[in-house]
């Protein structure tokens, strides 16, 4: 049996696993007396949780009203074909989200570090009314403007996610604008000048959220909702992004050369003497089934709480590899298992992910993300390969990418053909191939790194520095930026090292 070639795994963390500690402090799966899980799956939703069948299922219809409001009266056309799918865990309570890693925050789209995963996630705790709808909209909103207006400035993307989070849908009548007591004394009192806040990237934001959080708000809801609201010039500056172009383009387009200084005036006196002006609107939103029902398994249990896990600190990691570990030990065949861990040992032990990844592979041999991590694998050994290697790399990569292409036209599959071409030295070959990966997932970021070192080596240090740009926006709250900054000097450090 495949079991016997896993000593390792077992001999690295065995005693944290007999202590308990594998299931941590408040995150505790069925096996080791915690609560059970539950999937359900709907039309634009698979959710996760571990509230009582009733709970999910109405939590999964209110997610999936919610997604309808914003679809057809926020977002009535997105630029891109949006993914069929989002992933979403919800917490019974906060103890146990915060395991994750996630302290500063009430819920949050998951940034893959990894790279390799094309399905959005959700994590968030508690209930589904109030401020839990809350969260879950505002998040919501980020994945519609990512696939929308992939290349909204900051105040746009965080301003309509605030806006939006408080919209109402009761008995045909949909209500948005309502004031966001979270962030409106805060504005009243003091709201970032108005050409500063145009300008501002995710540093500026990280110095005092409470404030940049609020302005943007204020801003967007001057725009949408307030007394002297701007509806068409928002339309024409948000098509205009759409449709390619830059956000300081696209002001100036939707409001003239003098846009900044004839709206500051209604930017600095909005609230101070007019009450709040919520909209309303018609809405009937559309039944939806529950399509299937199950529930999960304690190894795929721990499997998801690693792939909801912070991976910013080597503390965050050695509590990834328990999960996975603990996982492995409910289930000692899967091939899911020794594919996360492959992931998670990419940077650290290529030899052990290639073992892991060949583990994987040989349960499943047609499995196309363990293909595609495997690919990510040879690509990454090319640039530090010597010459009588490479050409054996080579032969391997293009072995998996002929296999791979009648599978996958997914956002990281093309990601990683556009890498190899740029391991290579195909600068131009590379370029395309990462202009499709982010126009099949706009919300991909490592795709827009991607992209990013291409457009350098392409000679074009503005638009890869946008491209940089626009990944930074797309990141959860907190996560460290200069992450992404690295992996763009690395790979550029790397293409330099390639004839």
């Amino acid at each position: 049996m495949h079991s016997s070639r896993l000593p390792w795994v077992f001999a690295v963390l065995s005693a944290l696993i007999l202590l308990g500690s594998g299931c941590g402090s408040a995150l505790r799966c069925p096996g080791r007396g915690g609560v059970a899980w539950l999937e359900l799956t709907s039309p634009h939703f698979v959710l996760a949780t571990d509230r009582t069948p009733q709970e999910a299922a109405t939590s999964l219809r209110l997610f999936e009203t919610a997604y309808q409001v914003l679809e057809q009266l926020a977002f009535e056309s997105p630029t891109h074909r949006l993914p069929p799918q989002i992933h979403i865990a919800l917490f019974r309570k906060r103890a146990e989200y915060l395991e994750l890693g996630r302290p500063q925050t009430a819920g949050e789209f998951i940034s893959d570090v990894n790279g390799m995963d094309d399905e959005p996630r959700i994590a968030l705790f508690g209930d589904v009314y109030n401020d839990t709808q809350n969260v879950f909209q505002h998040e919501l909103t980020h994945y519609f403007i990512a696939h929308s207006v992939p290349n909204a400035p900051l105040w746009l993307h965080e301003g309509m996610a605030v806006f939006y989070e408080t919209l109402r849908q009761q008995d045909g009548v949909v209500v948005f604008g309502m004031p966001n007591p979270r962030f409106l004394t805060t504005v009243l009192r003091k709201r970032i000048p108005l050409a500063q806040l145009l300008q501002a990237d995710r540093a500026a934001f990280e110095t005092d959220p409470p404030r940049y959080y609020g302005s943007a708000w204020l801003l967007v809801h001057l725009l949408r909702s307030g007394q002297h609201r701007d509806t068409a010039s928002l339309h024409s500056y948000l098509t205009t992004m759409a449709n390619g172009h830059s956000p300081s383009y696209a002001w100036n387009a939707a409001f003239g050369e003098l846009g900044v200084s004839r709206m500051d005036t209604a930017y600095r006196d909005y609230l101070l003497t007019t009450p709040v002006h919520s909209r309303t609107g018609s809405f009937q939103p559309t039944e939806v089934a529950i399509s299937s029902s199950r529930w999960m398994s304690n190894s795929e249990i721990h499997i998801l709480w690693a792939q909801l896990r912070n991976q910013h600190t080597d503390q965050d990691r050695r509590l990834q590899q328990q999960d996975l570990t603990e996982a492995l030990q409910h289930d000692p065949e899967s091939p899911e298992v020794r594919y996360f861990m492959a992931l998670l040992a990419r940077q650290s032990d290529r030899k052990q992910a290639e073992r892991l990844l060949g583990e994987a592979l040989a349960r499943r041999s047609g499995d196309t993300r363990y293909l595609l991590a495997l690919l990510q694998l040879r690509i990454d050994e090319i640039s530090a390969a010597a010459p009588d290697q490479r050409l054996t790399l080579q032969t391997e990569c293009e072995r998996l990418i002929a296999r791979l292409k009648p599978q996958t036209h997914s956002a990281t599959a093309l990601r990683l053909f556009a890498d190899y071409q740029l391991a290579l030295g195909q600068v131009a070959e590379g370029l395309l191939l990462a202009e499709q990966s982010v126009a099949t997932d706009p919300r991909c970021v490592q795709c827009r790194v991607t992209l990013a070192t291409a457009l350098a080596g392409n000679h074009q240090p503005k638009e890869s520095a946008q491209q940089l740009q626009i990944g930074i926006n797309l990141l959860p709250h907190g996560t460290p930026v200069d992450l992404l900054q690295q992996t763009l000097q690395a790979r550029l450090r790397d293409g330099k090292k390639t004839p």
